[in-house]
Formats: structure tokens, sequence, C-alpha cells
């Protein structure tokens, strides 16, 4: 039976589903994530950090290994906004051919279809939503009850927005209006979509959902937990009193995103006001495995 590793390498994270098809299923047989912060310095420099490539380098390595371990004969990579933005793609390029792993640079809408794709494998996929929010840019993808779908690609992430505004630590007062008005600016003019609600994809609110519930990161008990408006506004609260190194004792935030955890639930916040919805089903799904799924569909 065909076995394949889908990695989805982003601004922030990187991942790797291993997975087989079962059933017309994809069926996961190792999941793996790692923060790499590849995105470091790019929305000011407009070039990939040396040392976001050497980390990139590590972490692909031990996902190669570990992937082969697990039986997996194809291995495919899809890169997002930070290799999307770099000046010195061909660097990253590298890494990518010397471990022999095929690597497709997305845009930003066939980030945000794959990211639909694969968060609602299994499930029905019409009158729902999508709010993928990475380091570097958040798709947003959206599918009426008819199939019509749009899909609006920002330029705005976790990574890149702390960079631009979050300075002070903790942040003052202005450094967080100033954050707010730049993700407002982005998302006008985008139309109101005729949904019934909205999926969250993504590190950010598969964290909150952790620290919510004052858990470890639990797979069934993240799938589908409902994250209201109201909890994100609490913890947001939380985090921006606190400085990073005190927001790493939080339980079920890993300290890698202590620094970028307020900027994501600020942004998943507006996007809420701007489409007034009341909240998010979060998933743990998502690009790895509608990338997984157009793998082992190819004949």
């Amino acid at each position: 039976m065909k076995r394949v590793a889908a990695f989805d390498l982003g601004s922030n994270s990187f991942l790797c589903l291993v997975a087989e098809m079962r059933e017309a299923q994809v069926f996961p047989i190792d999941d793996m994530v790692e923060i790499v912060q590849l995105g470091q310095g790019v929305d000011k420099t407009g070039e990939l950090h040396i040392e976001a490539l050497l980390r990139a380098r590590s972490c692909l390595e031990k996902f190669k290994d570990r992937a082969n371990q697990s039986g997996a004969t194809e291995f495919q990579a899809v890169a997002t906004s930070a290799v999307r933005d770099a000046q010195n793609i061909e660097k990253f390029v590298k890494i990518l051919d010397e471990l022999k792993i095929k690597l497709k640079v997305l845009s930003g809408a066939e980030e945000a279809e794959m990211s639909f794709v694969g968060a609602t494998v299994g499930r029905d996929s019409l009158g729902i939503g999508l709010v993928d929010v990475g380091g570097g840019s958040t798709e947003l993808y959206f599918n009426d009850h008819d199939g019509r779908s749009f899909s609006e690609s920002l330029n705005i992430g976790g990574v890149r927005l702390l960079e631009r505004h979050l300075i002070n630590d903790p942040p003052s007062e202005n450094e967080i209006d100033a954050l707010r008005k730049d993700i407002q600016g982005n998302l006008l003019g985008i139309q109101n979509p005729e949904i019934d609600g909205l999926l969250a994809v993504g590190g950010t609110p598969t964290t909150l959902a952790c620290v919510y519930q004052h858990i470890e990161f639990d797979e069934t008990k993240v799938e589908g937990f409902f994250l209201e408006k109201d909890m994100i506004s609490k913890m947001i609260e939380t985090f921006v009193n606190l400085s990073v190194e005190q927001r790493k004792g939080i339980v079920g935030l890993d300290p890698k995103r202590a620094a970028t955890l307020p900027v994501g639930a600020i942004l998943l916040e507006e996007i809420l006001n701007q489409f007034g919805f009341d909240g998010y089903e979060v998933t743990t799904k998502g690009v790895r495995h509608g990338l997984a799924k157009e793998m082992l569909c190819e004949s």
C-alpha cells in the first residue's frame, strides 16, 4: 500500500504527515510538528536568515528519518509565505534537493485551497469557511452551500506582525492598537461570506484550545473544540499583560510560541469582529492533509 510523507513548511512551524489511503480516506500513520521560525526577519530583510535555514535543515533531517522509519516511500513538501517572499529562495531549495524532498512553493490562493481540502477531509465542506493563521500570512477560504468558493491570502501572520509592531515586553497599549489597525486594514473590503461557521487551522487556535482547557496537547480534546470569541478575548487580556518569559509558564503553551501567540489570538479575534461570527471550530488538520490526499490520489 502506498505510503507518503507530506511536509507543510510554514513561516513559523514545520509539519509532516505520514499517511496512506484506507477506505477512500487519508489515514494518518505519523504526524510531526516543530517550531522552526523560518520567517525570522523576512518581513524586514526580504531574505531567509542563516539561522532559520540551519533550523530548517535540522528539522527536515529529523522528519525525513522518522518518515523513513514509518515506511514512507514518497516525500513531498509545500512551502508558503516566508519562502514566497524570500529573495534567497535558492538556499532553501538546495536543502530540500540534498534531502531528496520534492518542493512546491504555493501561491496564497493555492495554500488557502489546500488547507481547506485538508481541514475538511472526511466531512461535508459546504457552508464552511476556513481561517488558517500562519507565521507570515493568513489564508481565508469560504465555500457556500452551492459550492461557490472564494479565498483571500493576507500578508499578515504571527511572526510578521510581531516583528512589525511589538517591541516592548510586555507590549504597550499603543503597540497593540497599531497591531489591530494593521489587521483591520488588511481585512477591509473582503466580502461577507454566506456560510454557517468557521474552522480555525494552525498552531494558534490549537494552542488557544489547550490553554483555555489547561491541558497539554491532546488531539481528542482539541479537534472539534469550539473556541468562543469571549474565550479568545480573555486569553488576549492575560497574554498582553505578561512578559514572554512569564507566558512560557502557561499550561498548554509551547514556550516557542510565547512571543507570537498574543498576535495570532488578536488576529483571530479581529477576523471574528469583521465577519460577525461568535467563534471557531478548531481542527488539527490542514495543508499537510490536503497535500497527502493529492499525493495518494495520484496514479
